[in-house]
């Protein structure tokens, strides 16, 4: 079996430490052409270690090899400090000097979650926590694999202050950034896609019509974050692109409406884009309203029309909501009611500072101004 490679060995005492650790670290995953999500495990569960190293042990040092085995090949990551040691049986890893303390990052039971294997010393005198991450390469190639990853790490240690192996970095680290927000993205759209589906089986089972009308509305919350959610993922920034998202909350919505009503539906907004948050709200504004406009508005119809604009007046965001329904006698309020949708649109209202005004007289015509500080961030 052939020696165990060593690649480095660094100091943590400092925040700067720890950037030049995951430097270190994708010098090593470019050596060894990792996966990228191989690579962004390594570097999570290695700069958690080094972060609580650094912050609460005193400092201490980082320590990669490449380890030898029967089969394969693993990346061995060392971590020793000089802390006062960890509580005695500690099943989450929190340590003495971690007491009380809050945003702790994945602790070493998350650490301990994402290797193949992990291991931990502690002690008066300090604690050693060492995670073997297997790398997918075969022993077959070891004396290749070996060289490369040391010759690349000290490659990486002489050129580490050039600009150009900065702005190299900087790259890698926007890459490693976006993988891991597109990971996120991906485990949110599922975690909505599963509660939709819930909410279509309760749905198949409701037995009576004020059940089924509750998780028809639910459905078109779900389905509106879910689309807000869809857009961010694919916008350029936290913006979503309001006329299309305002149409396909409104084309969603019109599958709620009795069958024998056919409507037709009006979206304007121009080249307008939202903050991603602003953008979600306006879509649960248009969700709440139409959700109305189907029960109250086309009674004894057989069809009508909605119109949602979203346009730019002196500064101001102005959205407006008609339907050329029924509308309202002159003593009803509806903004003023205790529903559950109108004490949604109120509340998003005051959220971003804004003045909501209903009129009646000729079908139900909902508009919100919002101040220039609740959108303008996103402006050219």
């Amino acid at each position: 079996m052939p020696r165990m490679a060593e690649l480095a060995e660094a100091e943590l005492r400092s925040q700067a430490d720890i950037s030049g650790l995951r430097n270190l670290l994708r010098a090593v995953a470019e050596a060894l052409a990792l996966r990228p999500f191989i690579a962004t495990r390594i570097a999570t569960a290695a700069l958690e270690l080094a972060r609580n190293a650094v912050e609460h042990g005193g400092g201490g040092q980082a320590r990669l090899a490449l380890q030898p085995s029967d089969q394969d090949i693993s990346l061995m990551i060392e971590i020793t400090d000089q802390g006062a040691g960890l509580v005695e049986g500690s099943a989450s890893g929190l340590s003495q000097r971690q007491a009380g303390k809050a945003g702790l990052g994945l602790g070493l039971a998350g650490v301990r979650q994402m290797a193949d294997r992990f291991e931990m010393k502690t002690g008066v005198a300090g604690t050693q926590a060492t995670a073997w991450f297997g790398v997918k390469l075969p022993m077959e190639r070891w004396d290749e694999i070996a060289s490369q990853a040391t010759s690349a790490v000290q490659h990486f240690l002489k050129e580490q202050d050039h600009p150009a192996q900065q702005l190299r970095q900087l790259t890698a680290e926007l890459a490693e950034r976006e993988l891991m927000v597109g990971e996120v993205h991906h485990r949110t759209a599922n975690n909505l896609a599963l509660v939709n589906a819930l909410i279509s089986m309760e749905l198949r089972r409701a037995q009576t019509d004020e059940a089924k009308e509750i998780l028809r509305n639910l459905d078109l919350k779900i389905r509106a974050i879910a689309r807000a959610h869809a857009h961010l993922q694919h916008a350029e920034g936290d913006v979503i692109e309001a006329h299309s998202y305002l149409r396909q909350v409104g084309n969603e919505a019109l599958a709620l409406a009795r069958h024998d009503l056919k409507l037709s539906l009006h979206v304007d907004a121009g080249d307008i884009v939202l903050p991603g948050q602003l953008g979600l709200d306006m879509g649960m504004v248009t969700g709440e309203l139409m959700t109305n406009a189907f029960k109250h508005a086309f009674v004894g119809r057989s069809a009508g029309r909605i119109g949602i604009t979203l346009q730019e007046e002196g500064g101001t965001l102005v959205y407006r909501f008609s339907d050329d329904g029924a509308g309202l006698p002159p003593d009803v309020a509806p903004h003023r009611s205790g529903s559950l949708g109108w004490r949604v649109i109120r509340a998003i209202a005051s959220k971003h500072s804004g003045h909501l005004d209903v009129d009646g007289k000729a079908g139900l015509a909902v508009e919100l101004r919002l101040p220039a500080k609740a959108w303008t961030t996103t402006r050219a």
